[in-house]
């Protein structure tokens, strides 16, 4: 199951349309590194998957909602993640694994 997974994510990373991606999975899935080029997303759901680029990750500048529920993810990654994201208005993260204690500073500007 994890290879077609791959391979669909594969699929749809070279193309610049995927706005919406939700993956929730059964059992723990590592990410290919083909997911972290999906550079338009707006929606990212992920469940139970490990969150691990293996280049230089710089965040997805188009993601607008991110729900994360058994991810494991580095802080420092999630910091990045998280900061990368001006269009953000919606965080959910439920059991996530992370490397270090998270702090999280939010600015609300009206």
């Amino acid at each position: 199951m994890a290879f077609e997974l791959d391979l669909m994510i594969q699929y749809l990373s070279r193309s610049d349309k995927v706005k919406n991606l939700v993956l929730k999975i059964d059992y723990p899935y590592k990410l290919p590194s083909s997911f972290f080029s999906l550079e338009g997303l707006e929606l990212l759901e992920l469940t139970n998957c490990d969150f691990k680029p293996l280049l230089k990750f710089n965040g997805f500048s188009m993601l607008k909602s991110l729900k994360f529920s058994n991810v494991t993810i580095a802080s420092d990654l999630l910091q990045t993640l998280l900061s990368s994201c001006p269009l953000l208005m919606d965080v959910y993260l439920n059991y996530v694994v992370t490397t270090a204690k998270l702090a999280v500073e939010v600015d609300f500007w009206c």
